[in-house]
């Protein structure tokens, strides 16, 4: 986790140490990104996108939706992989130094006015 959150990608590897550590969770353990994770929902489909999950042995990133990103080499697993269904022992929170604030869209949020103004056969 603490490579996806430096930019690491299969692109793009770190080659200095200091710059895996340069990530909003700094140099930590499992147990303790566990216990950083803040305003925290139950595991499942709801779990915002962005939302850290962990347990003691293990951490991962969700991507929304019931899906979610880890990096492991254990179960067969040889790398980073996306899975669907975040288990029930994960803990999913807020990523300390992550900023949730969503972007406002404004044009979206005009045309999303105007469509349902038609939809309801109001005038514009």
């Amino acid at each position: 986790i603490k490579g996806l959150m430096s930019g690491v990608t299969s692109n793009h590897h770190v080659d200095d140490y200091k710059e895996l550590k340069a990530n909003p969770i700094g140099d930590c353990t499992n147990k303790q990104f566990k216990e950083m994770l803040t305003d925290c929902v139950p595991a499942g489909i709801d779990v915002p996108e962005g939302y850290g999950l962990a347990t003691d042995d293990h951490a991962g990133l969700s991507l929304g939706e019931g899906w979610w990103i880890d990096a492991n080499r254990k179960s067969g697993q040889d790398g980073v992989m996306k899975h669907f269904g975040i288990p029930s022992d994960f803990k999913c929170g807020k990523i300390p130094g992550v900023d949730y604030e969503e972007e406002k869209d404004e044009v979206q949020d005009f045309l999303s006015w105007l469509y349902r103004k038609w939809k309801e056969g109001g005038t514009l």
